[in-house]
């Protein structure tokens, strides 16, 4: 399991870098460029470093920012969409990173992870 989130956090990383250099936007849309990039480069450190944290404590804690970060980028993605800034065509490749980077950060801690609090 090595290495497993740094090499997904690069590989997403690079479609983040490849959607944010695909256009020059006049200023709300790059405001919102800004905003889904930074959201993103936070999302991939925070996985990227589940790699080398071994306290569940600390892990739980960057899984949890992580995810918060990666739906962050993946809301303010679905916004750009619906306001005309992005196709669906340009934008399916980074959905679809930051799915599974998703689903790879909520497996970090086990299966009781990421699953709804009951009480």
């Amino acid at each position: 399991m090595d290495g497993m989130y740094k090499e997904d956090c690069e590989e997403f990383g690079k479609k983040l870098l490849k959607l944010y250099n695909l256009r020059i936007f006049p200023r709300m849309g790059k405001i919102f460029a800004d905003m889904l990039f930074q959201s993103g480069v936070e999302a991939g450190a925070y996985a990227c470093s589940l790699d080398d944290v071994m306290d569940y404590g600390a892990k739980a804690n960057l899984a949890t920012q992580a995810t918060v970060k990666l739906n962050e980028a993946a809301y303010i993605l679905s916004v750009m969409k619906e306001a005309g800034y992005y196709t669906q065509e340009e934008i399916s490749e980074l959905e679809e990173a930051i799915d599974d980077l998703l689903q790879n950060v909520k497996g970090a801690l086990g299966p009781g992870f990421g699953q709804p609090y009951r009480m």
